[in-house]
């Protein structure tokens, strides 16, 4: 199995791998990995041991191409037992 990852760090953001493609278009980059960039971005960003992640919702509203991805966190609440946060994807600067 290889090891190498889905994306690696660049100065233009997180450049996919030829393995992260979906398999439904050559020029299409995997939802499940966007979704997995999401979750790693806000538990890097607004991360606490004392909070266990409940739920993730991901809204994809066009398939993304192959392009540099960068993704931004925003706290939306933090409470004593809630947290939400917020995170947006971007595939080559396009939301």
């Amino acid at each position: 199995m290889d090891e190498r990852p889905f994306f690696t760090a660049t100065e233009a953001g997180l450049e996919p791998h030829p393995d992260a493609r979906s398999p439904w278009a050559a020029d299409m980059l995997h939802g499940r990995l966007l979704a997995g960039l999401a979750a790693w971005a806000i538990e890097r960003d607004h991360g606490d041991p004392g909070l266990q992640p409940a739920r993730l919702t991901v809204d994809l509203y066009r398939t993304p191409p192959m392009l540099p991805t960068t993704v931004a966190t925003s706290l939306v609440r933090s409470g004593g037992r809630v947290r939400a946060v917020d995170a947006v994807v971007l595939v080559g600067g396009v939301r």
